[in-house]
């Protein structure tokens, strides 16, 4: 269980998640791509916010900050990116069958590359308190 926690720079590990929490935010909102992304993805944003689905990607945003902390303790950062690299794929073809367009699928891709080089980019910049 030590491997969870021992060496971790919780700092870095916070402001990953809460950056990329809040770089999608914007990714998604109207003054990036969120029109472009509703239309491809057939959502409607007269709907009031998904309140759960939003603290459930936090929730999510603060684990894959937490294991790209331990990746970045064990010096394996290359291993972290390869992964979220794959993740990215692996979305693209699950909007694929839940049938996005091809701007819905390539945008929500490039949100988590975006993900992976704020959280990465924390371990390197956040200094350890």
């Amino acid at each position: 269980m030590s491997e969870l926690t021992s060496g971790i720079n919780w700092s870095a590990v916070v402001a990953g998640a809460v950056v990329a929490f809040l770089a999608g935010w914007l990714w998604y909102s109207p003054r990036l791509f969120g029109e472009r992304w509703a239309r491809a993805a057939n959502v409607s944003y007269d709907d009031s916010p998904p309140v759960a689905a939003m603290a459930m990607h936090f929730g999510g945003m603060v684990l894959l900050s937490w294991f790209v902390g331990i990746m970045a303790q064990a010096q394996m950062l290359a291993t972290t990116v390869l992964l979220m690299i794959a993740g990215a794929i692996l979305g693209y073809a699950t909007d694929g069958y839940l049938k996005i367009g091809a701007e819905g699928k390539l945008i929500n891709a490039g949100y988590w590359i975006v993900t992976i080089v704020i959280m990465v980019a924390a371990q390197a910049l956040v200094p350890a308190f």
